[in-house]
């Protein structure tokens, strides 16, 4: 199981010592890219590695609310047309993974 609190650690100043957000269940194979857009140039290329298979963690960070909600609606649409699902772990970290990838919340009912 990978923690993907730890991951959000990357992108905040804050560490939380309680587990409380979603991990990784089952991954047969399992090819992570970290990224942190700078505009919506850069959609293309997270769109193209999702629909090949690989999970994205996407830091929205460095975007503006426009751009943000601009790339987050462009990636639901690629999830959607795949079969994969995104996570939100934090407001500003969202983690796109193929329906292949089992991801699970503690305490809430996956289904």
């Amino acid at each position: 199981m990978v923690n993907l609190r730890s991951a959000a650690r990357l992108f905040n100043d804050t560490y939380e010592t309680e587990t409380s957000g979603p991990v990784l269940v089952e991954t047969p194979s399992l090819n992570m890219r970290i990224r942190t857009p700078r505009n919506f140039n850069d959609v293309q290329y997270y769109a193209d590695a999702l629909m090949s298979g690989d999970s994205l963690l996407i830091s929205y960070v460095d975007l503006d609310e426009a751009a943000s909600t601009r790339v987050a609606d462009y990636l639901t649409g690629v999830c959607y047309t795949v079969g994969a699902k995104a996570e939100l772990i934090t407001p500003q970290l969202v983690l796109y993974v193929p329906n292949t990838v089992g991801v699970e919340r503690p305490g809430r009912r996956n289904y």
